[in-house]
């Protein structure tokens, strides 16, 4: 076999493996691009203490007027096992708290500025990679 068609095999295996891949944004700013592009008003996000959660890498902001924590982990192990802690630090106010991959979000609406869910219902579904 040429090295060609090697290649061609290699590039057609990565492509099979891509395609089974999930298509949540990853990063925080594929994060916030995703979702800006579904429409969703998206404040500054800005370096956070997250104690609470167990991160020393998170930021905290707005989105749609609800309050909202985007936390890195090591793996996404550590980010599961964080959103009991996210779930606690909404306490009794209206949120959630999902992992996605390495990714933590927790989302509270203190102000009840989301009386549906239907916001928090979006954020949280294009955070997942689905819309």
């Amino acid at each position: 076999m040429n090295r060609t068609m090697q290649l061609a095999l290699v590039l057609a295996a990565v492509a099979a493996g891509c395609e089974k891949s999930s298509s949540a944004p990853v990063g925080r700013s594929q994060i916030v691009l995703a979702w800006t592009q579904a429409g969703l008003k998206v404040g500054e996000l800005k370096k956070s203490e997250g104690t609470a959660v167990g991160s020393d890498d998170c930021q905290a902001g707005t989105v749609e007027g609800l309050e909202i924590t985007l936390c890195t982990y090591p793996t996404a192990k550590d980010a599961v096992l964080a959103e009991d802690k996210g779930l606690a630090w909404v306490g009794d106010a209206t949120g959630a708290s999902i992992a996605q991959g390495p990714s933590l979000l927790v989302v509270v609406d203190r102000a009840k500025s989301d009386p549906t869910g239907r916001t928090i219902d979006k954020l949280t579904k294009v955070f997942r990679g689905r819309k």
